[in-house]
């Protein structure tokens, strides 16, 4: 596969991440979820592994939109690790 093709084929399972989770806009959402998608890419592709920390998100509060604990990155979800 072409290069254009690999950035067509992860921009897809990128878009099939975000759309998993569903919800209202959340650009912090769906830049960490396009993020994670594109580092188990790059593995699965090319055997390069990417070390990624857990993401908590920060700005929940501030997002009238935000889907809690629907959202992998939403506090509530990750109260077992403070």
């Amino acid at each position: 596969m072409n290069r254009g093709g690999q950035a067509n084929m992860m921009t897809g399972k990128s878009l099939l991440s975000i759309g998993e989770i569903g919800g209202p806009r959340c650009c912090k959402r769906n830049s960490y979820l396009a993020i994670q998608t594109a580092v188990k890419y790059v593995a699965e592709l090319y055997g390069v592994s990417m070390e990624t920390d857990s993401i908590i998100c920060s700005r929940s509060s501030q997002n009238n939109q935000c889907i809690g604990h629907r959202c992998p990155f939403h506090p509530l979800n990750h109260n077992q690790q403070r």
